[in-house]
């Protein structure tokens, strides 16, 4: 069983990109940075990179959790047995984030539909947003254009 757990600890080390014995802040830091590389809503355009930024994630909570833990056990000796227990089941029910901020349990499926309903209708309104910049973009250029060569004509008729 000690040698699954220190596979296991080597395992979260390795999806951290840690080495050695990390202090709870730099096992944070090591989280925030990789959820912000592999944070699932960078890929709304791509499913594909989607589900693979969410299993990658997955596998960085996990680790981030585990690690987490095990650097707060290891401070305070006396709350192993009393409180180790209690603080991983308040934070599964929770669902806590690093930031302290907290979200409700899984969603149902019509829940799920929601999402999923509104991240097509965001990413429709975001097309929509980039192909009326690029628009607009290309009309103040041909206004642009159009009044160069009007500036050009009454030059020349000077």
């Amino acid at each position: 069983m000690a040698m699954e757990n220190k596979m296991n600890i080597e395992r979260c080390l390795e999806i951290l990109e840690l080495q050695g014995e990390p202090r709870p802040a730099d096992i944070r830091q090591a989280y925030k940075d990789l959820v912000n590389v592999w944070h699932p809503d960078r890929f709304l355009h791509n499913p594909r990179l989607r589900a693979k930024a969410e299993r990658k994630l997955k596998d960085i909570n996990t680790a981030y959790n585990t690690l987490i833990s095990r650097a707060n056990l290891g401070n305070d000796h006396a709350a192993v047995a009393a409180g180790a227990n209690a603080h991983q089941e308040a934070h599964r029910a929770t669902r806590s984030t690093p930031q302290g901020r907290t979200s409700r349990p899984a969603a149902g499926k019509t829940e799920q539909a929601v999402a999923y309903g509104t991240r097509a209708v965001l990413t429709v309104c975001y097309s929509l947003y980039k192909a009326f910049n690029h628009a607009l973009a290309d009309l103040a250029a041909r206004t642009e254009k159009e009044a160069s060569k009007e500036e050009r004509r009454h030059n020349e008729t000077r």
